[in-house]
């Protein structure tokens, strides 16, 4: 057939003529169009083209991926494709065997499918790439140097075989590799053949090194190297040995070896070359030799670093061992060159060796491996003229691969056709098995050459006669004529002769003793470290040590073994031409290939051949979808159903036994179809599914809308009904109340009617006079605007202030009773009994029966409220509309009229309900109905109510000793244990329970100091004061030990039996001491009965008592019982009593506390101990005749700080002045303060005793203004909010214009000093009313003028009149009635940082305190609510106000913006805020997730997330506590009796599981509650369930010394380690935190805070546990109403763990909490860290568990000067040190690690460590920012890396940058002027730059800036900047080695265009690489890797640095930006 009529093929199995013309002609076709590659089936041939295809680039590597294998044409990718494919799909291991002669092109393509494996499985993502796949391809580049080398075939021919296994984790990414290396050619070391090289390394390193290198190395040109000039060919052609060299280095870079490691490997290849050129003279006297000269030998040893004696000895000799005796013989002349040479050859072997160990060390995976494609690139077949021992382990090692070939081609296939009955022709092939068994047989010519080499006197000759001897006959053998010490060998590929020269030598391998010894020795380590290594394994085999042979033939065994475990897939390279002509084709040389290869066979067996072989049961159940309905149980006719359906052939498939066969072709169809059908499948299923899916889901949403709709429905009904509930119970309760007031006042008038007539009488007529002109005033003013001018004069007529009450009928009011007479002491007998315990069952009963009576009166008394308000309303209609017909007239003075404006109309902002008085008559109770039942009281005198009865419930039993020395011991009786004792006790009085013991020995010190305090030594005053104020500052601290406190004491002022002579002293003491104590705090109310009594029968039995100690216990008694009450309202004190409180307790004095006003005047008022802030006030208004209470607070100040503070109504005010004592003493005060009062005790009666005492002041204020336009007509009230207003004015609070305040002064000048003169004019103090900031706005003059001016129009007014003026006037200006506070906030915005908070009762304003102007308002609708995470500290959280916005996201519209200020009176703002939006506070409040849930269903939900833990068996059986009560009963458990309810559902018996299994126990656990089948791990859930008590304070910390923070990090650090313990750890807090019996208590919130810490760190990773805990959250988190006691402070912590629930918590966090974390999160806030900006700023951020980085730079943004703003993120820097922070980087992680690293030093104190907000991306860096605060932070930032030298300077440059700071600090040049440029330059440029010329010339360039300053001074600034075109680069200090091309140390310059590599502070590249050609970034740990393909050959840079993982992210983040801007723009 011609050229021109011949129509190549892909695949050679289609050929049409199948013939080995054919075969060639194919061939021969494809090559010459350049198409190196042809299928022969799944086999490929490649043609070596010997020149560079461009087939190989990244984009063929793409088209391969994922195609299988004859979709696309032949390639070397495709191959590689099909190995890994199989990998993934079948997860089997696969082997690419490539053989081939030499120069046929196996070694390329061992490098193609590495580049393959390596690029397909190499994430796209920068910063995730791993290093392992570089390495896999540049250690091929080491052991091309090392084991490579020029031939007369090839120049670049591998001399060893290598095979490699590139290992793959179960996700199909490569962890590592291994290579085994194949008899290395040593002999070329030493000799090569004419035109041939050594090994390449030699070459590179003489023609790479540097000028250094070549000095140290001590090299010089290969043709002066004996090693190297033998063959005459030192260099090829279009080769760069010095490219090559740098490349070396570079991959020993990427393998990581060490500097002495490359050091010594390169001493070593120096050390042969110089060994090589040691010459010899003969020795004539003893037939020996000796050097030639030395200078070659110190060479070698200066190189070597070994002993040079013992190196010439080892040249020269020879040394023998024989038993134990050595012998050293000199070697003959002739000996001596061949042993310089073994030495040689041993050093290159080693070195080898130890190279091959160093990579595999690098590859070596990090995990298991599941699967490896291995790849062989092995030497091919070999004949040269003189064949040696080499050449026979190198045929022998083709003639094996070729039996595995033939085995795995023909044999098996041939075998299995046979077995099935296959109908086909047989095709025969050479088999090599005879040739096997003559080479590697038992007695084969391996097994000969071992025994001629272990005989003591074997030689060549001896093993050429044992080969004849034995295997003469054979057929693969055959001895060449004429020729001797040789023989033959018949192999696949042709007849080799071998000759047998260095036969015995060759296959010892055997190395002497003295050269171990010499080089083990060595001083340089890296060649100590090969030898020893290598010495140590041969003493270690001693005589056992393999022979060469025998090794390589255990290999090849190996190999093959591998090989046969693998799916094979092979390459035939072909080498077309000996010349290495490009495309050049010689079809001798290439048949002869084909031939020996069997390819022609190969290619009939595939054509011929069915490669598919299924079993019928396997082809059926993979492809029955095919046969759809029609299949049968026959599974081999189902079958062939498949094929028929697919179409198939007759000739393309058959069917044997068991099997059926298919062509590959015909297998591809079935696939086609099968992908077909299936697909089909699969829509119409998703479809199906689909509609289930979404039916299902639209009946449950049909579902759940109708329970929703039922439920809300119900819940509306629900809340109206308990509304009108409320309503009527509310005006049941109401009208009672009104009833009863009535009927009281009615009883008691007739004693009243007295104190009536002597107050009217104590009111002045000139006070009502002046209250009546206030009132005219007032109204005149009112009226004013409404009249129009006119000359009459209308008198204005008072009218009343309120509406006179009418009389009430005592006749009509006073009640029939049938019974009895009624009276005041009776009225309220009927609410008796809901008082204490009810004894009486139908008590309740019948009192609801009385109130039921009353309905009837109720509704008749309604009726006629309702008519008689119609009736007013009409009234109030007719009045109005008289008045408008009258149009009267009012004249005004024109002086009034200016000064009296129409008063506004208030702001609407809530409506307040005022409250009406109803004065109708009330209407007859029955009064009998309500006495009916008798009072039911507690007889506090009887027994069951006495401390006995108390004792024998809750006293531990008490032993007493009897005898001298306390041998034995009884019980103690209970009067005994109940009386005074001067004995220590041993235990607690009371008993504790479980898990409290701690009390119980705090108990044994408390009573130790009352024993001191009754005693009252007074030499121990000190001690006695101190011991007082411990027993009451633990009490306040421990609400569980008070009851034993209060116990002992009541035990110790109890007589005894026999009482001491001081008992008085003692008892006196004691009662003292209870009152003391009893006014800090109460009794439990499990003890409160029995204490009641006790100071009951104290009362009774000293009521009458004439002696002064008696008369001392009624009084301390009573005034216990008294406190009691107050204490029972407001709860127990803050503080232990004062020293002053003492005192006055122990003399029986009251306090008097004296309150200042703002008209200047003082009030005193007597206190009680526990009188509250609220009484005070009440007190005081009441003195002054203020009837409105509302609004008033009292403030005070101390001498050490001038703030006024604000206290709370409910504080007590001891508490206040234990504050006040506590603030102005030491520590050792308490005696002298009390001593000092002891010797003065008229002191304490004074009205200022505490004010002189302490030095503070009391104020009372007008605190909240509801109304504030509202006429006041309390002649006291007005003057003291005229007074206020007046002093918040001279603060400043008000923005008001100079008239307003001239204005004001005038009239309070009016009203204080009466008309105007100049005398009255110089009593004016302008400073007693302004600012000096108000002041300073007008001058002296001008203020003087304005006043004068309005004083004088104001002439012939009144006081009275000036003073309504005054009030009217303060009235109108516009923040009047808001409170100002002076706060600073905490963070950063555009405003002032400090600012002041204006609130009012409308609105919220933020103040620009210089220009009082608000620059920010919000209404209370506004505001979502406020906290104060931290003291002095407020947070308002402000809705957003474009929430309604359509435009914007739902996302963002339920986003809230946060205010913190720091202020002092944060406290006094919170409250009111709380007390102007009252109707807020329910909203705040109110859990929006909540719908008011029944309880019962989220018990449920529990109970079913139990029921599930139980049926999934994930917990242990029986219960935790159920195994405690088998082993032991306490007290605790013997109550639980009730096993869960519904247990039968859980499948487990009844004793597996009940309550007190999932419920709180103090009771430490055996067993873990999970499954835990470890037994360690079961032993650390116990650990850590009493860690858990330990935190919790149930238990005492006997044993472990660990702190509570220590407990939380050592627990989460468990979860986080192990699943199974996270999910056991949080069964035991569930269990902990449920139904804990003290509800609230301290124990069961500090477990809270547990579980709320771990939920922020990590989850539960069960899904059903994580579902319990999701239920258990939402049930405790609702407030059960139905409760008697309720768990607030336990549900609001259950709300807080459950909104942190339900946050999302993708990234996981990689350490626990810091402590400092963990600190924040106990306060249940969140711990901030500053972020620092490159202007000096700084923001503190609130950092919950899952932010990250990403989150805090979102925050940071919301900033207004930041929120365009791009390119920035987080970097973390310590000193000059910074790290760039990645996006997912947990915040919480960085603290712990600072805790950890940094804890013990001050680093984050003193600011070295710190958080940055920097810019790290820059986009059109050259061009400005339009963000002038971007702009700014750029600056700092660029003028930072100036300073730290990664910006190029000069000293002009440099100079330049000092003038223009200097000018931008000091403004323009002036002579004489004193600027210290030093400093300037310190703080400007690089230390590099610091000279004494910078800063001349720096002087000198200042002078020409003068007159530039602002905006223009920054652009000159910033425009020298960027004079640098790399403005803006992220530069990184980096060093490499591996090329000359670039120095040592360099500068990596990262920007938007791409990367750019460039000298230490120069401004030009080197080079620059644009995105696009970067293929590879491959970071490590302190390299990186940087793959550039650009186009015609591919760079690799490897550069040293410690920021590698940095530069990825930021290369990568630039790829990714430029790829999303293309995405956008397109």
């Amino acid at each position: 057939m011609s050229d021109d009529n011949f129509v190549e093929v892909e695949d050679m199995t289609t050929l049409p003529e199948l013939s080995e013309n054919a075969i060639l002609q194919n061939l021969e076709h494809r090559y010459k169009n350049q198409k190196i590659y042809t299928y022969t089936g799944s086999i490929l041939v490649a043609m070596n083209p010997f020149k560079l295809v461009n087939i190989y680039t990244g984009e063929k590597i793409k088209e391969y991926h994922n195609a299988r294998i004859h979709e696309l044409p032949p390639h070397i990718y495709a191959l590689a494709e099909c190995a890994y494919s199989n990998v993934c799909n079948e997860s089997e291991d696969q082997a690419v065997i490539i053989s081939g002669e030499s120069g046929a092109g196996k070694s390329e393509s061992t490098k193609y499918i590495l580049q393959y494996l390596t690029a397909v499985t190499t994430s796209q993502d920068a910063s995730n790439q791993s290093w392992i796949e570089q390495q896999i391809l540049e250690s091929n580049t080491v052991l091309e140097s090392f084991g490579n080398a020029k031939t007369v075939r090839n120049n670049n021919s591998s001399r060893f075989g290598k095979f490699i296994q590139v290992l793959f984790k179960d996700t199909h990414q490569i962890i590592g590799a291994n290579i085994i290396n194949y008899l290395l050619e040593k002999s070329r070391i030493v000799q090569q053949a004419p035109s041939e090289r050594n090994y390449h390394v030699f070459y590179e390193l003489l023609d790479g090194a540097t000028p250094e290198e070549r000095e140290k190395y001590l090299l010089d040109s290969p043709e002066n190297f004996h090693y190297l000039n033998q063959s005459g060919c030192v260099s090829l052609d279009g080769v760069s040995d010095k490219e090559n060299f740098r490349n070396l280095k570079l991959a020993f870079s990427v393998l990581k070896m060490t500097d002495s490691q490359i050091e010594g490997t390169f001493k070593i290849i120096s050390g042969i070359l110089h060994l090589g050129n040691i010459k010899f003279t003969e020795n004539t006297s003893n037939e020996g030799a000796n050097i030639d000269g030395e200078d070659e030998i110190d060479n070698v040893v200066k190189l070597l670093s070994c002993d040079k004696e013992k190196l010439i000895s080892s040249i020269l000799n020879k040394r023998l061992v024989i038993g134990r005796e050595v012998t050293i013989s000199p070697l003959k002349f002739s000996q001596v060159f061949d042993n310089r040479d073994s030495i040689a050859k041993i050093l290159y072997d080693f070195l080898f060796d130890k190279l091959l160990e160093i990579i595999n060390k690098s590859l070596t995976a990090s995990q298991k491996a599941s699967n490896f494609v291995g790849v062989l690139d092995i030497f091919g077949f070999e004949v040269f003229e003189n064949n040696s021992f080499e050449q026979l382990c190198i045929n022998y090692t083709n003639e094996k691969l070729q039996q595995f070939f033939n085995h795995f081609i023909f044999k098996l296939e041939q075998q299995e056709y046979d077995k099935e009955g296959i109908q086909w022709d047989k095709i025969t092939f050479v088999d090599n098995q005879n040739t096997l068994e003559l080479i590697e047989g038992k007695l084969g010519i391996f097994g000969l050459l071992d025994d001629e080499t272990r005989f003591p006197k074997g030689s060549d000759n001896g093993f050429l006669d044992k080969i004849m001897d034995k295997l003469g006959k054979h057929e693969s053998y055959f001895r060449p004529p004429k020729k001797r010490d040789v023989f033959g060998i018949k192999h696949y590929a042709g007849e080799v002769v071998y000759s047998i020269k260095g036969f015995i030598d060759k296959n010892k391998d055997s190395v002497q003793d003295d050269i171990y010894e010499l080089f083990s020795n060595s001083e340089n380590d890296f060649v100590k470290e090969i030898f020893k290594k290598k010495w140590e394994v041969k003493q270690s085999l001693g005589k056992k040590m393999p022979t060469a042979g025998a090794q390589f033939k255990s290999q090849l065994t190996s190999l093959v073994k591998t090989l046969g475990e693998t799916t094979p897939h092979y390459v035939r390279c072909i080498k077309p031409n000996h010349e290495k002509v490009a495309f050049g084709y010689n079809i001798d040389l290439v048949t002869a290939q084909l031939r020996y290869s069997g390819m022609l066979d190969t290619i009939r067996i595939r054509k011929a051949g069915f490669p598919m072989r299924i079993t019928f049961d396997d082809f059926f159940k993979k492809f029955r979808c095919i046969c759809g309905l029609e299949s049968t149980d026959d599974n081999k006719a189902n079958s062939i159903l498949i094929i028929k359906k697919s179409g198939i052939k007759d000739s393309e498939w058959q069917t044997g036994s068991t099997k059926i066969f298919l062509k590959q072709d015909a297998y591809s169809k079935v696939q086609d179809l099968y992908k077909q059908i299936i697909a089909e499948k699969i829509v119409c299923i998703q479809k199906i599914v689909k509609g289930y899916i979404y039916r299902k889901k639209y009946s449950k949403i049909k579902k759940a809308t109708e329970v929703l709709n039922r439920n809300i429905k119900m819940y509306i009904y629900k809340e109206k009904y308990k509304k009108q509930k409320e309503a009527i119970i509310k005006i049941q309760a109401v009208a009672r109340g009104w009833f009863v007031r009535s009927y009281y006042r009615q009883l008691r008038k007739k004693q009243e009617e007295e104190e009536r007539k002597q107050k009217q009488q104590d009111i002045t007529e000139n006070e009502k006079e002046k209250e009546e002109e206030l009132k005219n005033i007032q109204m005149k003013l009112q009226k004013g605007p409404d009249t129009t001018a006119t000359s009459k004069k209308v008198e204005i007529k008072s009218k009343p202030v309120a509406t006179p009450k009418k009389t009430v009928n005592n006749e009509d009011a006073t009640p029939v009773s049938p019974k009895k007479p009624g009276g005041v002491d009776d009225l309220f007998s009927f609410l008796d009994a809901f008082e204490g315990d009810i004894k009486d069952a139908n008590a309740a009963s019948k009192a609801d029966a009385v109130i039921n009576n009353m309905f009837e009166d109720l509704d008749n008394l309604f009726n006629e409220v309702f008519e008689e308000d119609k009736k007013e309303k009409e009234k109030k209609e007719q009045t109005a509309a008289a008045a408008k017909e009258e149009k009267v007239e009012e004249v005004i003075p024109e002086e009034l009229m200016n000064l009296a404006q129409p008063e506004p109309e208030p702001e609407k902002v809530e409506e307040v309900e005022e409250e009406v008085e109803f004065n109708y008559q009330v209407p007859k109770i029955p009064i009998w109905a309500m006495q009916q039942e008798e009072k039911v009281e507690i007889d506090y005198y009887s027994e069951e109510y006495s401390m006995k009865t108390y004792a024998e419930k809750n006293f531990e039993i008490q032993s007493k000793y009897i005898g001298t020395f306390r041998g034995k011991s009884i019980k103690m009786e209970w009067d005994e244990m109940l009386c005074y004792t001067k004995n220590p006790i041993s235990n607690s009085v009371t008993q504790f329970g479980k898990g409290y013991e701690r009390y119980a020995a705090l108990s044994v010190e408390l009573f130790k100091h009352l024993q001191k305090i009754l005693e009252n030594n007074p030499k121990k005053l000190d001690e006695n004061l101190s011991s007082i104020l411990t027993i009451i500052r633990t009490g306040i601290e421990n609400p569980d030990i008070r009851d034993e406190i209060l116990v002992q004491i009541c035990k110790q002022i109890t007589c005894p039996e026999k009482p001491p002579k001081n008992w008085t002293d003692i008892e006196y003491n004691g009662w003292v001491f209870l009152a003391t104590v009893a006014n800090s705090f109460t009794p439990s109310k499990s003890f409160s009965k029995y204490f009641n009594a006790f100071l009951k029968r104290a009362i009774k039995d000293n009521e009458n008592a004439n002696d002064e100690n008696k008369k001392s216990i009624h009084y301390f008694a009573s005034l216990i019982e008294s406190n009691m009450k107050s204490l029972n309202m407001n709860g127990c004190k803050k503080y232990p009593p004062s020293v002053f409180e003492i005192y006055m307790i122990r003399n029986k004095q009251k306090i008097s506390f004296e309150v200042n006003l703002m008209n200047k005047t003082k009030n005193t008022v007597e206190l009680d101990n526990t009188s509250v802030s609220s009484d005070v006030i009440k007190e005081i208004l009441k003195m002054n005749n203020i009837k409105d209470v509302n609004g008033w607070s009292l403030y005070y100040s101390s001498h050490q700080d001038s703030v006024l503070k604000f206290i709370k109504g409910t504080e007590y005010i001891s508490d206040i002045i234990a504050e006040w004592e506590s603030l102005n003493k030491n520590e050792n005060d308490n005696s002298s303060i009390y001593n000092e009062l002891k010797m003065n005790p008229q002191f304490t009666e004074k009205s200022n005793v505490l004010n002189q005492l302490f030095c503070c002041k009391v104020l009372l204020k007008k605190r909240i203004f509801r109304n504030p336009q509202e006429n006041i007509s309390n002649l006291v009230e007005h003057e003291l909010i005229t007074y206020q207003a007046l002093e918040n004015i001279k603060h400043g609070w008000y923005n008001i214009p100079p008239a307003s305040n001239q204005e004001i002064i005038a009239l309070k000048a009016q009203q204080q000093y009466g008309d105007y003169s100049q005398e009255n004019m110089k009593k004016i103090v302008i400073e007693e009313y302004l600012s000096s900031s108000v002041i300073s706005k007008l001058s002296r003059e001008e203020w003087e003028t304005g006043i004068a001016e309005q004083y004088q129009k104001l002439t012939g007014k009144t006081s009275m009149e000036a003073n309504v003026l005054l009030f009217e006037a303060i009235k109108h200006l516009n923040d009047y009635g808001s409170t100002v506070f002076n706060v600073k906030y905490k963070g950063f915005w555009s405003y002032s940082e400090n600012i002041q908070l204006s609130i009012s009762n409308s609105k919220l304003d933020f103040i620009i305190p210089k220009t009082k102007n608000a620059f920010m308002t919000f209404k209370y609708s506004d505001i979502q609510g406020w906290e104060l995470p931290e003291k002095n500290v407020i947070s308002i959280k402000i809705i957003n106000k474009n929430k309604q916005d359509d435009d914007i996201s739902d996302d963002y519209k339920n986003k809230t913006e946060e205010y913190s200020f720091i202020s002092p009176n944060s406290e006094e703002i919170s409250t009111l805020l709380k007390d102007y939006s009252w109707n807020q506070i329910d909203k705040k409040n109110k859990d929006k997730g909540d719908l008011n849930i029944d309880i019962g269903m989220l018990k449920k939900d529990v109970d079913k997330s139990k029921a599930t833990l139980l049926e999934k068996k994930l917990l242990r059986l029986p219960g935790p506590d159920s195994i405690s009560r088998t082993k032991t009963t306490t007290l605790m458990r013997s109550t639980i009796t009730m096993t869960m309810k519904g247990k039968a559902n859980f499948n487990v018996s009844a004793d597996s599981y009940c309550d007190s299994d999932w419920n709180f126990s103090k009771t430490r656990i055996t067993n873990s509650i999970t499954n835990i089948e470890n037994p360690e791990d079961d032993q650390k859930a116990t650990t850590i369930y009493n860690n858990l008590l330990l935190y919790s304070g149930i238990i005492s910390q006997f044993s472990s010394n660990e702190k509570p923070n220590t407990i939380i990090q050592n627990t989460i650090s468990a979860a986080m380690e192990s699943p199974i313990i996270c999910d056991e750890i949080y069964m035991q807090l569930i269990k902990l935190t449920s139904n804990c019996p003290d509800k609230d208590g301290k124990a069961v919130l500090s477990l809270w805070e547990f579980l709320y810490i771990i939920i922020g760190i990590i989850l539960p990773p069960t899904p059903e546990v994580l579902n319990y805990l999701k239920a258990h959250l939402r049930l405790y988190r609702v407030i059960d109403n139905k409760a008697k006691h309720k768990r607030l402070m336990e549900n609001e912590r259950a709300k807080k763990c459950y909104k942190e629930l339900l946050k999302p918590k993708t990234i996981p966090r990689i350490y626990p909490p810091s402590n400092s974390e963990i600190d924040a999160i106990r306060r249940l806030t969140f711990p901030r860290i500053r972020v620092y900006f490159m202007d000096g700023t700084f923001k503190a951020v609130m950092v919950e568990p899952s932010m990250t980085v990403q989150d805090i730079v979102k925050i940071l943004k919301q900033r207004p000067e930041l929120k365009n703003i791009n390119g920035f993120t987080l970097f973390e820097t310590y000193g000059h040190n910074e790290r760039k922070m990645n996006n997912n980087e947990k915040i919480g992680d960085l603290l712990y690690k600072w805790e950890n690293e940094f804890g013990d030093c001050d680093a984050v104190t003193n600011n070295e460590l710190r958080i940055v907000f920097k810019k790290h991306l820059f986009f059109d860096s050259l061009k400005p920012s339009d963000n002038s605060y971007e702009e700014n932070l750029i600056k700092c930032q660029i003028l930072e890396e100036v300073i730290k030298g990664k910006y190029p300077l000069t000293i002009p440059e440099g100079a330049f940058l000092m003038a223009l700071q200097t000018q931008f600090e000091y403004s323009d040049y002036k002579e004489n002027c004193n600027i210290d440029f030093k400093d300037i330059m310190q703080k400007i440029v690089p230390c590099s730059l610091w000279c004494r010329e910078i800063c001349e010339i720096a002087k000198l360039e200042y002078k020409k800036l003068s007159g530039l300053v602002g905006e223009d001074l920054d652009s000159v600034f910033m425009f020298f900047l960027r004079s640098w075109n790399l403005f803006g680069s992220s530069i990184f200090n980096i060093t490499q080695n591996f090329t000359d091309e670039l120095p040592t140390k360099c500068w990596l310059a990262v920007n938007d265009k791409g990367i750019n590599l460039l000298s230490c502070n120069s401004r030009v590249p080197i080079v620059s690489h644009d995105f696009k050609s970067i293929t590879s970034c491959s970071p490590s740990q302190n390299c990186i890797m940087i793959v550039i393909d650009s186009g015609d050959k591919t760079k690799k840079y490897v550069l040293n640095t410690i920021e590698a993982n940095t530069i990825a992210n930021v290369i990568q983040e630039f790829i990714e930006c430029n790829k999303n801007n293309k995405i956008e723009s397109s």
